[in-house]
């Protein structure tokens, strides 16, 4: 399993900022030395107003204010809900390491992508993808507990639309890069069964490899395995090396090359 609140304490507080830990009135209401603990880490001001004001009123506390407790104490939190400020949809701080969690992670390397302002991020299909669309949907369902929207983004793509609690597990804790160029194979999937690793690799393959609609009807039966050609493209070095560590932990032969960026015309 993955502890967000342990991994989400391994960040700086810069990039923690207001991400936060949500459910701890009734925590604080049983564990009066936690919340005193907590409060003696603040300044006067933050003491008397900040915490009551900001954090008790909206029943919330930035994680980064739990460094003031130890890891046996923070355990008390771990049935919460964690979540990007603002944001309406919350996961739990607790998340399996599961198959649904593999798809999902390898499905967002392959068509995934997060704003730079961190305040959304999406999946991109083509309109005619409507499996892969709704599996996408149910993946986020079955591992974060909220079902997201499918948004048609122009004539012929549908985004599956991300809330920013999951920007921001998908950037600062699972690694995975924000844009196609910055794409990595989230380490996660170096450190876990093997056959995790395959469930990983065949999401991805299902949403950046060709033929990918026969990829992904054998990464639903769970029928995993590779007896035909399959090609893929990258624009991520990270990634393109990372594949090639996954391939090879997998035992898969394959061959890879590099080819410079081409200019695009456009014919207006």
């Amino acid at each position: 399993e993955i502890n967000l609140l342990e991994e989400c304490l391994k960040l700086p507080d810069r990039e923690l900022g207001e991400f936060s830990v949500f459910g701890i009135r009734e925590i604080f209401s049983k564990r009066l030395e936690l919340k005193r603990k907590i409060k003696l880490s603040l300044t006067a001001r933050q003491r008397h107003h900040d915490f009551y004001a900001n954090y008790l009123k909206c029943d919330r506390l930035p994680i980064r204010l739990l460094r003031a407790l130890d890891e046996k104490e923070r355990e008390a939190f771990s049935g919460c809900m964690v979540g990007a400020r603002h944001s309406k949809q919350k996961c739990h701080a607790i998340i399996p390491i599961t198959r649904e969690l593999m798809h999902f992670l390898g499905l967002y390397v392959a068509e995934g992508n997060t704003r730079s302002s961190m305040c959304g991020s999406s999946l991109s299909f083509g309109f005619h993808e409507n499996e892969l669309i709704e599996y996408s949907r149910v993946l986020v369902e079955k591992v974060f507990g909220f079902r997201p929207c499918a948004q048609r983004a122009h004539r012929t793509a549908v985004n599956v639309i991300l809330p920013s609690t999951l920007s921001f597990v998908l950037k600062n804790v699972f690694q995975c890069g924000v844009r196609a160029s910055q794409k990595k194979v989230p380490g996660i999937a170096f450190n876990c069964h093997r056959e995790l690793a395959r469930e990983f690799l065949f999401a991805y393959l299902a949403g950046d490899g060709y033929p990918s609609a026969r990829i992904f009807a054998k990464l639903i039966k769970g029928e995993l395995d590779l007896k035909e050609k399959i090609t893929l493209a990258t624009a991520s070095q990270d990634l393109f090396i990372g594949l090639q560590y996954v391939l090879s932990g997998l035992g898969y032969s394959y061959s890879a090359s590099e080819k410079k960026e081409e200019p695009r015309a456009i014919n207006s």
